[in-house]
């Protein structure tokens, strides 16, 4: 499961992050995105927009094609 396809409101567990491009993995590390982090999604754009996250007391919005590079399982 990737965290595109999380429901508002539904906490879970970074397993790995998935992607081609280093700048992308680095930025996401680098904003928290480790394996084992919990997040909780609580925003979610219309239109296949940005998803926003509450990760380690911060609230960040991605866009969901860097979320659909992060596998997640239930918290």
């Amino acid at each position: 499961m990737t965290l595109d396809g999380i429901e508002l409101g539904q906490s879970v567990s970074i397993s790995q992050i998935n992607t081609l491009h280093t700048n992308t993995k680095r930025r996401l590390l680098s904003m928290g995105f480790t394996p084992g982090a919990f997040l909780k999604v609580i925003g979610i754009t219309p239109f296949q927009g940005a998803i926003q996250i509450k990760i380690r007391g911060y609230y960040i919005a991605i866009r969901r094609s860097d979320a659909s590079n992060i596998e997640v399982f239930p918290a």
